[in-house]
This record gives C-alpha cells, sequence and structure tokens, in this order.
C-alpha cells in the first residue's frame, strides 16, 4: 500500500495511528490488521481491549468457513507455511484471550485447531506473548485445547471447570507458565470434597510459581499445606470462596489448625473469605499487619457474639484495615431471616477501626436497625469516604425505620463522606428544613434502590436539596444479586413506579443545581472551620479506643 509522503508520515508516527484505531469498528480493525503491517499492532490492541473472537484472530491465518449443520467454522483453505509466517508477525501482538462464554470456544471445529498444528513447525506457540488467559468450559473435548494457550508468558490465568475437567490441569501449569502472578480457580457447583490427586497437583504448582502475587480458589482447595504455601509466598490478594453465589448454603470450615500466627501473610492487603475462616480454629490469632481491604462472606444465620468477636480479632490483628465489605449470604430455602447486623454490631466495628474508610453491608433485607439507633451511629462514621447499608435491599419493612431525617446526623459528622447508601422509608418528609451548617460538601453519590417507598418525588427532592451537595447523584442501584434480581421480577408495578421517583428526584437536583451552586460558599466556609475544630479534637484522642463486647 503507498501513500503520498504526508500519508506514509502521518503512519509512522504510533500515537496517532493509535487514535485513529480508537474510532475504528472491530470489522475494520481486524481488516487493518490483516492489510497493513504499520497499523497491525494498534489495531490488535484496540481489538483485544474491547474483546475479540478468536475467529477474527484466526481469519489472518485464512478465510473460514461455516459449516451449517454443525454451527462451527473450518479453514476454507489448509493454511500453508508462508500463511503461517505472517500469522506469526501478527499473533505476537496478542496479549489477552478470554473464553469466557462457551460459543466463543466451541465455535471453531477440531479441524481448524489441527490444521494449525499442521502447519506450525515443532515447538511453535501460537500466542508468544499472551499475558492473560480467561477460560471456562464444561465439557472435556474442548479442555484439550487449553494446553495450547498455556505459555511461559502468561502471567495471570482465570479457569472456570467442573472438577472432574481438572484432573492434569495444575501440574501443565506448573511446567509450561512457571511465572503466573495471578491465578483464579473457579468451580461452578457448591464442591465441599476435592480428589486427593487434584490438591496434590495444586500444591506442586505452586511450589513452583515464584511470583505469585494474587490467587482466588475455592474453600474445598484450602488445605493446611495449600494454606502454609500461600503464606510464604508474597501474596497481595487472597480470596477464598465458599460458594459461588450468595444464595447457596456456604460450604462449613472443619475446626483445624490453619495457623494464621505461625505463617503470617506478610504482604497480604486485600483478603476475601468467610468470616469461619477468621473465627475457627489457630484462625482466631490473624496476623495480616498490611490487611487494607477485607471482605467477609457471612450467614444470614450467624449469631450477633460471633461478629462482635470478629470485630476484636480484628482490631488486634489488622492495623492497617481500611476498607470492610459484609456479604450476607442466604440460601433460598432459609426464608426470610431477618438481618444479622444490628446496632451493636456496627458499633462494634466502627469503634474496633477506628481507620475505617469504607464500610459496606450488602443484604437482600435491610439492616436490622431504626432510625433512632441509626442516627446514633453517625458520630462512629466521622472518618468514613463511603458508607452503604443494605441498599439493594427488598425485604420485610423494619419498625421504625430510617427516614430521610436520618440523613442529618451523618450531614454534620461525616464531613468527608463521598458515597452514602442507606435504606430508608422517603413516604414522609420532614416538615422541617435541615439546619444550615447540616450539609454535605463532598458527598458525591446518594445510593437508593427499588424497593425503597417514596410518594411525593417533588417534596423529597426539595428536602434533599436544602443539604445534599450540588455534585450529588441521586444513583438507582441495579442489584448484583440473583435472589435479589429474582424477587424483583416478580414484584408489582408500584416498585418500579418508586424507581422511576427517585430517578426524578435525582432529575429535580440536576435541574436545580445553578442555583444551589450559590449558596454552597457559605456553607463550605462554616464546614470548614467546623472541621478544623474536630480535627483538632480527634488529634487528642488515643487511636485504640477500648471495644465495648
Amino acid at each position: 500500500m503507498s501513500y503520498p509522503r504526508p500519508g506514509n508520515q502521518f503512519w509512522n508516527v504510533p500515537e496517532l495511528v493509535a487514535e485513529v484505531c480508537e474510532y475504528l469498528a472491530n470489522d475494520d480493525l481486524c481488516a487493518c490488521a490483516r492489510v497493513s503491517r504499520t497499523v497491525s499492532r494498534h489495531a490488535l490492541r484496540k481489538l483485544y481491549k474491547d474483546g475479540v473472537r478468536l475467529h477474527d484472530i484466526f481469519e489472518i491465518l485464512g478465510p473460514l468457513t461455516l459449516n451449517g449443520s454443525r454451527g462451527e467454522v473450518f479453514f476454507a483453505e489448509k493454511p500453508s507455511y508462508r500463511e503461517w509466517e505472517r500469522f506469526c508477525h501478527y499473533a505476537r501482538y496478542v496479549e489477552s484471550l478470554s473464553f469466557s462464554h462457551v460459543k466463543s470456544l466451541r465455535s471453531i471445529s477440531d479441524e481448524a485447531f489441527l490444521d494449525i498444528l499442521f502447519v506450525a513447525p515443532p515447538g511453535s506457540v501460537i500466542f508468544p506473548r499472551l499475558r492473560s488467559l480467561k477460560w471456562s468450559d464444561t465439557r472435556s473435548q474442548y479442555m484439550r485445547r487449553f494446553n495450547l494457550f498455556v505459555t511461559a508468558s502468561l502471567r495471570d490465568l482465570t479457569l472456570s471447570s467442573p472438577m472432574q475437567l481438572q484432573h492434569g490441569i495444575f501440574g501443565m501449569l506448573s511446567r509450561s507458565s512457571p511465572n503466573l502472578r495471578c491465578l483464579s480457580v473457579d468451580i461452578p457447583h457448591n464442591i465441599t470434597n476435592v480428589p486427593a490427586t487434584i490438591l496434590h497437583e495444586l500444591t506442586a504448582a505452586l511450589m513452583t510459581f515464584r511470583d505469585l502475587q494474587r490467587v482466588e480458589i475455592p474453600s474445598a482447595f484450602l488445605t493446611v499445606d495449600v494454606f502454609r504455601l500461600l503464606s510464604e509466598k508474597d501474596i497481595k490478594t487472597l480470596s477464598v470462596r465458599s460458594c459461588p453465589h450468595a444464595y447457596m448454603e456456604l460450604c462449613p470450615f472443619e475446626d483445624t489448625a490453619l495457623r494464621f500466627a505461625n505463617t503470617p501473610f506478610s504482604s497480604l492487603t486485600h483478603l476475601s473469605c468467610e468470616i469461619d475462616l477468621l473465627l475457627l480454629g489457630e484462625g482466631k490469632r490473624l496476623a495480616a499487619r498490611s490487611l487494607r481491604a477485607l471482605n467477609l462472606h457471612v450467614p444470614a444465620s450467624i449469631a450477633e457474639d460471633r461478629l462482635t468477636s470478629c470485630a476484636k480479632l480484628l482490631a488486634d490483628r489488622c492495623d492497617e484495615l481500611d476498607s470492610l465489605s459484609l456479604l450476607i449470604t442466604r440460601p433460598v430455602l432459609a426464608g426470610d431471616v431477618s438481618s444479622p447486623i444490628t446496632a451493636r454490631v456496627l458499633t462494634s466495628f466502627l469503634i474496633a477501626i477506628p481507620g475505617l474508610l469504607i464500610l459496606d453491608i450488602d443484604d437482600s433485607v435491610p439492616v436490622s436497625i431504626s432510625g433512632p439507633e441509626l442516627e446514633l451511629l453517625a458520630p462512629l462514621c466521622h472518618n468514613l469516604v463511603e458508607l452503604n447499608t443494605c441498599t439493594h435491599a427488598l425485604g420485610r419493612r423494619l419498625n421504625n425505620p430510617p427516614g430521610l431525617g436520618s440523613l442529618i446526623p451523618f450531614a454534620k459528622h461525616c464531613r468527608d463522606l463521598k458515597v452514602l447508601g442507606i435504606y430508608m422509608d422517603a413516604t414522609h418528609v420532614p416538615n422541617h428544613s435541615p439546619e444550615i451548617h447540616a450539609s454535605f460538601t463532598q458527598l458525591r453519590q446518594l445510593n437508593v434502590y427499588h424497593g425503597m417507598e417514596i410518594i411525593d418525588e417533588s417534596a423529597v427532592a426539595e428536602y434533599l436539596g436544602n443539604f445534599l451537595s450540588p455534585d450529588t447523584q441521586v444513583c438507582l442501584k441495579s442489584s448484583t444479586r440473583q435472589e435479589t434480581m429474582i424477587s424483583l421480577a416478580a414484584l408489582s408495578a408500584q416498585v418500579f413506579d418508586w424507581a422511576w421517583k427517585w430517578e426524578q428526584v435525582d432529575a429535580w437536583l440536576v435541574d436545580r443545581k445553578p442555583f444551589r451552586e450559590l449558596i454552597v460558599p457559605a456553607f463550605t466556609q462554616m464546614r470548614t472551620i467546623d472541621k478544623i475544630f474536630d480535627d483538632i479534637e480527634r488529634a487528642s484522642r488515643t487511636r485504640n479506643q477500648p471495644v465495648p463486647f
């Protein structure tokens, strides 16, 4: 392809080529990748950023044809060695592939893969620079292709397959990808027993992964040997999944010696696990001083005392913790059990972890806290920048639930709050205006949900406009919990009417933003003075406050 001199100069500037590729559709990018070597690198990187099908890549090797009866694609003509050399020029730019959807892999026939293997020289690697691979499949005939993509360059692997298909997988990884940094293994079903051969392969593989930093595994894989090996590595993120979904029964941990105290995670900053992992056996002596973010899966039937014990454990052992998330798991057959999160539980966590910045509680029913109790908790939340309490709730109504007025104490005490989500009843709008000094000057997002009742959206918007920041967005959150989405689909039109009214509240606030911006400076000046005095008061307090249990 020949261009005038200005054209040649343009296509030789990588930044300009990359900018042009940002505006091209995937079909055009595929054409660029096949025709012009000058732009192929940028075209391919743009394709992989947005997600590209495997047969789009194989089309560089040769034209594909669809077999209508089988629904699979084949090479129209068997590729030659010359075409293989041309393909290698482009394939070396492939750094990320995803087969998270079954059709993305099954659409290519076994014959097409064999054609590639026959034309490739012995020892050749299809994608020599592949760094990230997501693989999900449930049939052994497709798992056989897995080893074609596991290479020495692989750094990040996400694998989802039934237990019976994982035999030999970890052994192959240890031989072919010893430099793996991120390993995520998922089992589609609730599994409590793992074959000894698979556990042995996993243990042996972990010994070879020298640079491992992030691990996600099912709880059934977490034997004492696996735990010890992980603790000896420079692991920064560890996620132990007890079950695939929040609506399934948790896999129980046995009270065995998972010895946190003897083998502390010196570099661990993010931990996600079932709460029993911390409370059973030697786990009660958790030592993870560098831990910053903790995500706990908590069964809805848990006793209040166990939660307060967990708070005390974190106070004693996790000095740097600033983010805590509690995911309440609810088996479908358990019924509409009330939330285990009470005012005493929240008080315990807030006092135990005074440096906490983010607190998130995810449940399908409201927390068991009344409006007055929630308002009394506001002073303890003074350090938070994000607070969410069950904004996805659709369960039973509470007696004396939090209302719009419950926001005022948080406006007074939480001056750094940027995200706030409280399950509240907005059917009653207080007939008094909030005090002028009670305003959210930093708040950017007020989370609401379909189940929050509201009658007069105009009155609610006008009330909120008195103390919300002009930049605050009222966000109608969509649920990520499957059981909530199922319940939402079966609800009456009334719930969707509430959702529409909350959207109108946000629209009202946006329309009046210019006017509200005029009165913000006065609020901000008063809040700044109050914050200075508050900071002086906080500095005089000791950090290690006693925890009431």
